[in-house]
């Protein structure tokens, strides 16, 4: 009898963006919403079905690859792998034991505890950034990083590869877009601020956290793998009312033993209007060898490792990060996805502890019986931002400032300007405005043409209109 070789998937990641997936469908409360709040619908109308039908492809966005390390890997274990217009699959070759539901799979060739596969992902559209809501001037240009390790640690909540919401902190400027958690409310700011009292609600967060699965945004405390050579921005709270006169940056490991230590004292420079170059890529020599001058330099490794700043004799920010050899200064990687065999919470975990069999569950109503590996998710919020229409020649001229119906716009010169920031959509969302005896639909806009305004401390989308009637 001719032997069969059977191939099951190991795991799947799906990337989901907010700026395509939004208003496809009715959220809990029957009106088109964040596609992470969809509610039960009926199997021919759920995000899968539309998904696998390919009306959404994030593979326009970002160029998914292993890197070389994990590419031998996939050759060496005779792994299979694929790109998805939802992300990547990668499946393996097992032999099968038992039948019905007692079925079990098991890896052909042997993977071990530390076995990890890493992928970049590399923008391919570079108005991904524009779209995405996260910081785009932050203070460590941190790429982000995913994970199934350290699930309980980082208090993840499958199927979410993101780590939990941060909490406010009035030490640090937020930028508009952040998302934090306040007690059990998601939120973010309307405006680049340090006062939580620039920030509007987004979302309930329940006091059960296993309930929470649909709200797990990548965000800021994501963005964790930096180059070895960076620079660092100060933060916008220094300035010329508070200057800087000393900058220590302490590398350590996780056991906090020092690596490297790059210092500066500043007299007559505004270091908050510039960037302070930090190289990592090397140990510093020896300070009493006699041939430091002509000793090769030691490599500091890939790997995980703390990084404080301390400013003016105070301790700024304290990060743990990951430094990696796949990520450069420049903007073309945005993150790493990180798959481990490795031991964390259950849910997250790929081979049973038990007996090493695939954790796989059957689909419920297959026929015949297909089985389903884990499926990790990574949900990115689609860009928050004012949009403002400017009109070229208004039918009528209200009183500058004047706030329409409900005050959710206001017009100001010839700007109708949202009055609260909102979500950027490649579905169409025309805004309704009322006037005397009318009600006028404006378009949504159709590219990110982002803006920051500095005097608001915001972002806004620009659209122009020619004219319309306002009284």
């Amino acid at each position: 009898m001719p032997s069969t070789t059977i191939f099951k998937k190991l795991f799947e990641v799906r990337i989901l963006h907010g700026y395509y997936l939004d208003y496809w469908f009715p959220d809990m409360t029957g009106l088109p919403g964040l596609f992470q709040e969809f509610g039960s619908l009926p199997p021919d109308q759920n995000l899968q079905f539309n998904l696998l039908e390919r009306k959404y492809n994030i593979a326009q966005d970002l160029i998914i690859e292993p890197t070389p390390e994990t590419e031998k890997l996939l050759n060496g274990l005779k792994m299979r792998w694929r790109v998805l217009s939802t992300g990547i699959l990668v499946g393996v070759e097992v032999r099968m034991e038992g039948s019905g539901n007692t079925t079990k799979f098991f890896p052909k060739y042997d993977i071990s505890n530390n076995t990890k596969w890493t992928f970049i992902l590399r923008v391919r559209n570079p108005d991904l950034y524009s779209i995405t809501n996260h910081e785009l001037r932050p203070t460590l240009p941190g790429r982000y990083f995913f994970s199934n390790l350290r699930a309980q640690e980082d208090q993840k909540v499958f199927p979410s590869l993101s780590v939990k919401l941060p909490e406010f902190n009035n030490t640090t400027t937020w930028e508009m877009g952040a998302v934090l958690r306040d007690g059990n409310e998601a939120k973010a700011a309307k405006r680049t601020t340090t006062s939580l009292s620039d920030f509007i609600k987004i979302a309930d967060i329940s006091p059960d956290e296993s309930l929470n699965t649909w709200h797990h945004w990548a965000h800021s405390g994501d963005r964790l793998v930096l180059p070895k050579k960076f620079n660092y921005r100060f933060d916008d709270k220094f300035n010329s009312a508070n200057p800087i006169t000393q900058v220590e940056f302490s590398l350590t490991d996780l056991a906090g033993i020092v690596q490297k230590q790059i210092s500066q004292t500043f007299t007559d420079v505004k270091p908050a209007q510039r960037e302070f170059a930090l190289d990592f890529q090397y140990f510093p020599a020896p300070a009493n060898s006699a041939n430091a001058d002509l000793m090769r330099p030691k490599p500091i490794p890939d790997g995980w490792y703390r990084l404080n700043i301390n400013i003016n004799g105070a301790d700024f920010e304290n990060r743990r990060i990951l430094l990696h050899s796949a990520v450069t200064q420049s903007n073309t990687v945005f993150g790493l996805i990180e798959i481990t065999q490795g031991e964390t919470q259950a849910d997250f975990q790929l081979l049973n502890p038990a007996d090493g069999s695939l954790q796989v569950t059957e689909v419920p109503g297959s026929n015949p019986t297909r089985w389903q590996g884990p499926v990790f998710e990574v949900r990115l919020m689609s860009r928050l931002a004012f949009w403002r229409y400017q009109i070229e020649k208004p039918d009528g001229l209200p009183a500058s400032d004047t706030n329409f119906g409900d005050a959710d716009f206001v017009f100001k010169g010839r700007h109708l300007i949202t009055q609260q920031p909102r979500r950027l959509s490649k579905a169409r969302q025309p805004l309704k405005i009322p006037v005397p005896n009318d009600t006028l639909f404006l378009p949504s806009p159709e590219y990110p043409n982002l803006k920051f305004d500095n005097d608001n401390q915001h972002y806004y989308s620009e659209l122009y209109l020619s004219t319309i009637k306002l009284i």
